[in-house]
């Protein structure tokens, strides 16, 4: 039977960063900021991101009830989703430096953090993405409960 754990870290008073764990082993992690909007705070879903090789398996979904049920505890605001083809260069990210050294994830992710000031990096990550394209993140988001559109279009929202 396979062993699923959580872990959270507060890393500021609004951001949290979570990480589910297979037998432990981290296969996945997600990042949500509180954010204050003109009319209310909301939760942010910044990224959630599971290693390619553990999707399929309710991974992802084990670790956003588990985020929805702890912000809930904290403070039960809605929260929002931006589904986009962005969030997946973010995982493939994640696949790519999940089993380097401390050391070498680091100078990964400052290399990758320069990329990404550049247009053409966002160009590229476009026309590779291959595991989901923002319909089926939407869809995939939908079935998991941030059924609310918001009226740019671009946005899902949960109540908590």
């Amino acid at each position: 039977m396979i062993e699923v754990g959580f872990e959270e870290t507060h890393t500021t008073n609004d951001m949290f960063d979570f990480k589910i764990f297979e037998s432990e082993r981290i296969v996945g992690s997600a990042r949500v900021k509180r954010m204050h909007g003109k009319i209310e705070d909301y939760w942010y879903l910044d990224d959630l991101q599971i290693h390619k090789k553990s999707r399929g398996k309710g991974y992802g979904t084990a670790l956003l009830r588990h985020l929805i049920n702890r912000l809930s505890e904290i403070s039960p605001l809605p929260m929002r989703v931006h589904p986009a083809g962005g969030q997946q260069v973010m995982e493939d990210l994640f696949d790519s430096v999940s089993n380097l050294s401390d050391e070498e994830d680091k100078e990964q992710r400052m290399q990758v953090m320069q990329d990404m000031k550049d247009p053409s990096f966002w160009e590229s990550q476009q026309l590779n993405q291959t595991t989901f394209n923002s319909d089926e993140l939407k869809e995939w988001y939908r079935k998991r409960g941030f059924d609310i559109d918001d009226p740019d279009g671009k946005h899902l929202w949960h109540n908590l």
